[in-house]
C-alpha cells in the first residue's frame, strides 16, 4: 500500500549546510535535502529523537535570497526520523515553531517572525 503524501506546502530540493544545536554546548552540523517555509529535512549519521525541540541556523545564499547571503535561526521540532537501509545516514524531517534573521555584520536589527 503507497503511503500518502502529507505535506502540505511546496518543498524546495536545497543543499545547505545546518549547524543543530540541541543544547547551548552541544551542536551538530549537517545537511539540508528540503526545505519549506513551514519545516526542513536534514541528513545525519546519528539519530534525533522524536519530538525534540531544536535550535538551527541556515544561510539562504544569494540565489535564494536575490540578494545578499541571510542567516537565519529557527526553533524547530522533529516530527519524522528515518533511517537508510544500510543505516548510514539518517534522514530528520522538523517543524519550523519560529524563526529570527540573524545580523550581518552590518545592518539592522533583525526581526523576528512566527512560523504560519
Amino acid at each position: 500500500m503507497a503511503s500518502k503524501e502529507q505535506r502540505s506546502t511546496r518543498r524546495f530540493d536545497l543543499h545547505l549546510p545546518v549547524t543543530i544545536a540541541r543544547t547551548e554546548t552541544e551542536t551538530t552540523e549537517a545537511l539540508t535535502r528540503d526545505i519549506s517555509h513551514r519545516g526542513l529535512c536534514f541528513i545525519l549519521r546519528e539519530p534525533l529523537q522524536l519530538g525534540s525541540d531544536l535550535e538551527l541556523t541556515i544561510t539562504l545564499p544569494a540565489e535564494v535570497t536575490l540578494m545578499d547571503p541571510v542567516r537565519v535561526r529557527c526553533a524547530a521540532r522533529v516530527v519524522r526520523v528515518e533511517s537508510d537501509p544500510k543505516g548510514m545516514e539518517i534522514a530528520v524531517a522538523a517543524t519550523i515553531k519560529d524563526y529570527e534573521f540573524l545580523p550581518s555584520a552590518e545592518g539592522p536589527r533583525p526581526r523576528r517572525a512566527a512560523a504560519k
